[in-house]
């Protein structure tokens, strides 16, 4: 990570670059100037990649949740609970609570990619966890019916979250 940490830094446009050791997985901070965005670089994570791989295609289904995304990482940074290193949520757990925003309002905006499969329930396990989802373009046949902008579902999950949200359910 340091060696890495050492070859970003000499990259044209970025900066403030952190090699983080100690963390539980090892990462590169750093910030890139042109696209005006903060970044992590994690190697051997495989667990990292089929997260990444599983949001990339849920903003593929529909815009508004890459959008949304944007968003909450704001929010969550701007207020200061972005940071799982400091015992808040991860910028991944804002995205799991958008993802599952978006599937439960109605119309839902997102399916729920862990439950499009026919037969048996799928296995992809990584690191001891089933990470399997339905990633196969041809086998989601998915279009939302819902019709809101982005800014009513932004206020929409802040009520969800803040009002509606009962964790005795759980």
């Amino acid at each position: 990570i340091e060696e890495l940490g050492g070859i970003v830094k000499r990259m044209a446009g970025v900066k403030n670059v952190q090699s983080i050791t100690s963390a539980k997985v090892p990462i590169v901070k750093l910030w890139y100037d042109q696209l005006n965005v903060e970044a992590d670089i994690s190697l051997y994570n495989v667990l990292a990649r089929e997260n990444t791989d599983m949001i990339r295609l849920y903003s593929e289904l529909d815009p508004r949740f890459k959008t949304l995304g944007y968003i909450v990482k704001c929010f969550a940074k701007e207020c200061d609970i972005g940071d799982a290193s400091r015992q808040t949520l991860s910028s991944y757990a804002y995205m799991l609570m958008m993802i599952y925003f978006l599937q439960q309002i109605s119309p839902p905006v997102l399916p729920v990619l862990q439950e499009m499969y026919e037969g048996d329930r799928p296995e992809n396990i990584v690191e001891g966890w089933n990470a399997w989802y339905q990633s196969n373009p041809d086998k989601i046949n998915w279009s939302s019916r819902n019709n809101m902008s982005v800014g009513q579902l932004w206020i929409q999950f802040l009520y969800f979250y803040a009002a509606d949200w009962e964790d005795k359910k759980l």
